[in-house]
């Protein structure tokens, strides 16, 4: 309640009431400019003819060349890893896994990496589940695999990656830092925009973008949230589909590490804002608004989230109704 104050020399009439009462009406929020019978299922993405066709071709080469030795190399590299951490144990020796990681003092944080890990021990053959949570001993623990002859982005990361995961895993080595040495951002930023998988997956990302723009409804301002935006590659490749004039593009991401090189890579586009967002965090208690996105973008960054249905249930409270998820994840294990 509060009180209406009469002007200036005025008073109120015996019969005006002056005391009035703050009435609360719900309203839904407003819908996306996406057109509300626009069925997705009609943006279905077609390989044949274009970039993405020659795209694609260079992926089965990769998948049929490279990608098997760099799978070996990993396999090898773990067994390495856990000699180096100390574990030799002898054939048909029996290990549950709690005890296991508890003997080579695996740090807090790092408990999924390690159930990997020791899949990656069943795949190669060196161990095997004989009931869950125990694995047993199949044969002796390789050495330091052979060095990787190419000079690939993929070989030079994954040398990189496997030759300190001991030191990942006893929480002695930061594996930020393996990403992005010293730093630099040159190799993440080819291997998310250039590399055979992040092209067919931003061609296939730009199929869809390109079908949600044109079926839009009106003309107003299309407002976009990518999470965890990183190096940018995805953000490259999509947003010159939008309205140049008539979008709110928000680049974000976990850490503000990224924005500078963004800021000056994006320099040419309006409406872009960078803000730092947090999926293991309520978006709202962060500053975003509920209900308000036409498109969220999230592309490789729900897996590294400690629960993606928690995670997928936050963004779509972000969602404006009518609004959509463009989601890219690997979907298979290495």
């Amino acid at each position: 309640y509060w009180f209406a104050r009469p002007g200036d020399g005025e008073s109120p009439a015996a019969n005006t009431p002056f005391l009035y009462r703050l009435s609360w009406e719900e309203e839904t929020p407003p819908k996306s400019s996406c057109v509300e019978t626009f069925d997705p299922a009609n943006l279905g993405v077609s390989i044949s003819g274009g970039p993405l066709e020659e795209s694609w071709g260079e992926l089965e080469r990769y998948s049929r060349t490279l990608a098997p030795v760099l799978e070996d190399y990993a396999g090898e590299a773990t067994e390495a890893a856990r000699r180096r951490m100390g574990w030799h144990p002898q054939t048909g020796e029996g290990w549950e896994r709690r005890e296991l990681q508890a003997a080579l003092t695996i740090a807090p944080g790092k408990e999924k990496l390690f159930e990997r890990i020791v899949e990656i021990l069943c795949e190669t053959g060196a161990a095997s589940l004989v009931q869950p949570g125990v694995i047993r001993v199949e044969r002796r623990l390789r050495s330091e695999p052979e060095a990787l002859t190419g000079r690939s982005d993929e070989e030079e990361l994954l040398t990189r990656c496997c030759a300190a995961l001991d030191k990942v895993l006893k929480g002695w080595q930061d594996p930020v830092e393996l990403l992005f040495p010293a730093g630099k951002f040159d190799q993440a930023e080819r291997l998310f925009s250039d590399s055979a998988f992040s092209r067919v997956m931003n061609g296939c990302a730009s199929q869809v973008v390109r079908g949600i723009v044109a079926n839009r409804s009106d003309g107003r301002v299309m407002r976009v949230l990518e999470v965890g935006a990183g190096t940018g590659g995805t953000t490259s490749a999509l947003l010159p589909l939008f309205p140049r004039n008539a979008t709110e593009y928000t680049f974000t991401d976990v850490s503000g590490a990224f924005f500078t090189r963004a800021k000056a890579r994006f320099d040419g586009y309006v409406g872009m804002s960078y803000r730092t967002l947090d999926l293991e965090r309520e978006p709202e208690r962060q500053g975003f608004e509920n209900s308000r996105y036409d498109l969220v973008i999230a592309a490789n960054v729900l897996h590294a989230t400690h629960d993606v249905v928690r995670s997928l249930r936050r963004l779509h409270q972000l969602l404006a109704p009518g609004g959509f998820l463009l989601l890219a994840e690997s979907t298979t294990k290495q």
